[in-house]
């Protein structure tokens, strides 16, 4: 397992070149890292370009950052120990999740560049923010004094708990301006993981067809299609979309994962080209895929998300990247 798939489970052949079909577009690539962090980890990007997401400190605290306009902004709760920063929207709102000193996780809202907004469940032992659409709507977790883990949305200061399937803990991800969801149960009982989408007030349990026995959605653009990650019991581990109940695996030569998809349905993710080295990938279309240029000859970088200008931000063994399509 490479260094940036031990990071993806922290919270978690076509692809080597251009396939046969449309022209492939060219990126450039610029690199960048926070000082003394020991891996950054972005997880969205709004269409304004700004990028946001985690970094390991020496203690080993985990710490939020935003990126915006070349320029590394760092950002942590107050009084918090730990700050995991997951989402953000087109008017530059912000979610993510703190710990305070006490041990206990709380959601929060960060807005205008500097106001806190703590966002916590009445009598929860624990709440999370994980994904915030454009209408403001974020989506998150929270956990009763019982061990109970339910999903719940919150906006404009009010909670509304999402049904979904009893005896296992939901991981949603990603939400869309419809507010559609996806993400993953989790079943500590089993240690299997599977995908779920909620559209319409309903959540379906994602198909693990054939051999699959482990499933991850971590994408969700606005016409409700889903990507992301699955397993067979022969060990390897591809991409796949799902939309309007048609699920589709997508085997490569090597491992692969999809992270992440656009409005016009672009996809990112990453390619395990071997067990120390991967490259980001980006997927055009109807099969045409393109290598991402590699930040500073980087042998092992994955795509983690895509803005609907077709920006991409991506983790590397050393720092991130974003990726920018030519005009």
């Amino acid at each position: 397992m490479t260094a940036i798939s031990r990071r993806r489970a922290l919270l978690a052949s076509c692809l080597s070149l251009v396939c046969a079909g449309a022209h492939a577009t060219t990126y450039t690539t610029t690199a960048f890292n926070i000082t003394g962090a020991t891996y950054v980890y972005p997880l969205a990007i709004n269409d304004a370009g700004t990028a946001v997401g985690y970094y390991g400190t020496s203690s080993g605290n985990p710490e939020g950052f935003i990126y915006a306009k070349g320029i590394v902004t760092t950002l942590s709760y107050p009084k918090s120990t730990q700050t995991y920063v997951t989402g953000i929207n087109k008017a530059g709102t912000v979610v993510g999740t703190y710990r305070d000193k006490n041990g206990f996780f709380h959601g929060f809202l960060y807005t205008g560049g500097k106001h806190f907004t703590d966002v916590s469940v009445p009598d929860a032992t624990t709440t999370s923010l994980r994904a915030i659409n454009d209408k403001g709507v974020a989506v998150g977790t929270t956990t009763s004094p019982s061990g109970v883990t339910q999903m719940i949305t919150y906006a404009k200061g009010s909670f509304t708990t999402v049904a979904t399937q009893s005896g296992v803990i939901p991981v949603p991800v990603a939400i869309n301006a419809a507010g559609n969801i996806a993400g993953w149960y989790s079943d500590a009982s089993s240690h299997g993981e599977q995908s779920f989408v909620y559209v319409n007030g309903t959540v379906t349990t994602l198909p693990n067809p054939g051999k699959i026995f482990f499933s991850q959605a971590y994408g969700l653009n606005k016409s409700g299609v889903a990507v992301g990650q699955a397993a067979n019991v022969e060990g390897q581990q591809f991409g796949f979309t799902y939309h309007n109940s048609h699920y589709n695996s997508v085997a490569c030569s090597a491992d692969c994962y999809f992270y992440g998809i656009n409005d016009a349905g672009v996809v990112v993710g990453v390619n395990f080209t071997s067990p120390t080295a991967s490259t980001a990938f980006v997927l055009h279309g109807k099969g045409t895929y393109t290598t991402l240029p590699a930040p500073n000859g980087d042998t092992n970088y994955a795509a983690t998300a895509i803005n609907n200008a077709g920006v991409i931000v991506g983790e590397a063994s050393v720092g991130a990247f974003i990726s920018t399509p030519a005009p």
